[in-house]
């Protein structure tokens, strides 16, 4: 009986110290994979490097030129000479909502600087798209990729995403889910370094 008092205050122990071990090994990995993965990804996905896709998309919304009842589009290959994050997103995806405000801040700050932020709305709701724009009062131009063109042409599996060329055209860096202003700010300056 005494031996069986001592195995069960044995595992006791080492149930007490399975917990915090555990939960500390949970944190780390989530640390990892929301702080560190990306910053490596950006600079591994097999588009950084080469120049970015030749695709023509029907502009949404621009802030700057409002409709004229005429369809207009703009060819990304025009854009060259600017340093550009491409932004990926729905309606529906909350990151990307929590994300757009970021952006809109940057493009607006960093414009002078020859920044554009050109957001690449890939979903059918236009309506919901356009209401979700004017209500967050998003200034960047929005493109409507309905058909997939861009998320095919640059690899969009995940949502957000953001592409980032330099003024060459070429694909600098590449994320996939939410990034933090200061990763984004300092994969901008490389950019325009570039």
């Amino acid at each position: 009986m005494a031996a069986q008092a001592k195995r069960k205050n044995g595992r006791g122990w080492l149930d007490r110290l399975s917990y915090p071990a555990t939960v500390t090994l949970l944190v780390v990995a989530g640390f990892f994979g929301l702080a560190v993965l990306p910053r490596v990804l950006a600079a591994t996905h097999a588009m950084v490097g080469k120049p970015a896709p030749e695709v023509t998309l029907p502009v949404l919304w621009d802030r700057l030129a409002p409709p004229t009842g005429a369809a207009r589009t703009i060819d990304l290959a025009s854009l060259k000479g600017n340093v550009v994050v491409l932004d990926f997103w729905a309606p529906w995806c909350n990151p990307c909502r929590h994300e757009m405000p970021i952006l809109d801040q940057l493009a607006r700050r960093m414009a002078p600087q020859g920044v554009m932020v050109v957001g690449v709305m890939v979903d059918p709701d236009h309506d919901g798209a356009l209401e979700l724009i004017k209500r967050m009062g998003i200034g960047y131009p929005q493109l409507e990729d309905v058909q997939g063109k861009a998320q095919q042409a640059f690899d969009v599996r995940s949502l957000p995403s953001l592409v980032v060329l330099d003024r060459n055209g070429k694909v600098v860096s590449y994320h996939q889910g939410f990034t933090t202003e200061e990763d984004l700010e300092e994969e901008l300056k490389k950019a325009m370094s570039m």
